[in-house]
């Protein structure tokens, strides 16, 4: 059985997202294994 990229615990929706910065454009995309694909075009943010 294929797990689900979205699990309910409790009231709280948990996502398991596969992310990908400095895209071409903004997209959800399709789920990809275990993870739901989303593109952004904003660069990374490294915080220290």
């Amino acid at each position: 059985m294929k797990k689900p990229f979205c699990t309910w615990e409790g009231d709280t929706l948990v996502l398991n997202i596969l992310g990908t910065p400095n895209a071409k454009r903004d997209a959800i995309g399709k789920v990809k294994g275990h993870q739901l694909c989303v593109s952004v075009t904003e660069a990374p943010v490294v915080r220290t």
